[in-house]
């Protein structure tokens, strides 16, 4: 059948199972951390004209891999990638490699009504917990009638797997 169809593309994801990694000879997976480096921006513009732009970029290091191409610096986004177990002999699933593209989690964001007109323009810096930052700023803005700054210092708390991230010195969230 045609990956592409329009069937597919239409078509709901009931679920989402984990999936396998292909596995050859007899080891086990350890887990791994990729440096989390101060080095992603975002920012939402939109003009008088009400032209948008939402823009998160990261250059994954400071001067990102320090080479600069007609006055822009080149990304280094091979830091996303685990390098640590790979050097003790290991085997890491986020190892850099062929045909792999590093982990990573933008979400520049743009909401329109119903009629097509723009609402909202928003993104976040934040590694792995972006998807989360932005969820909490559209919740906070679309259910609870925040203002921008509002939704944007509300305080957060992000499941990442078995561990819980909360804003420091958030007792509320703490004490649960």
């Amino acid at each position: 059948s045609d990956v592409c169809s329009s069937d597919l593309l239409d078509a709901r994801m009931e679920q989402s199972p984990p999936g396998k990694v292909p596995v050859k000879g007899a080891f086990n997976l350890v887990p791994a951390a990729s440096p989390e480096l101060p080095s992603t921006s975002h920012f939402s513009i939109v003009d008088r004209a009400g032209n948008a732009v939402a823009m998160t970029t990261s250059v994954e290091n400071s001067f990102g891999s320090r080479l600069m191409v007609d006055g822009f610096l080149l990304n280094n986004t091979l830091t996303d990638f685990s390098y640590d177990e790979a050097a003790k002999g290991e085997t890491v699933a986020n190892s850099v490699g062929p045909n792999k593209r590093p982990r990573s989690s933008m979400a520049p964001t743009m909401v329109f009504d119903a009629k097509g007109k723009l609402e909202m323009v928003v993104g976040s810096p934040g590694g792995p917990a972006i998807v989360a930052f932005v969820a909490k700023t559209l919740v906070s803005m679309i259910d609870w009638k925040m203002t921008p700054g509002q939704a944007t210092s509300a305080p957060y708390a992000i499941g990442f797997g078995r561990a819980v991230r909360s804003e420091e010195h958030t007792s509320e969230l703490q004490s649960h």
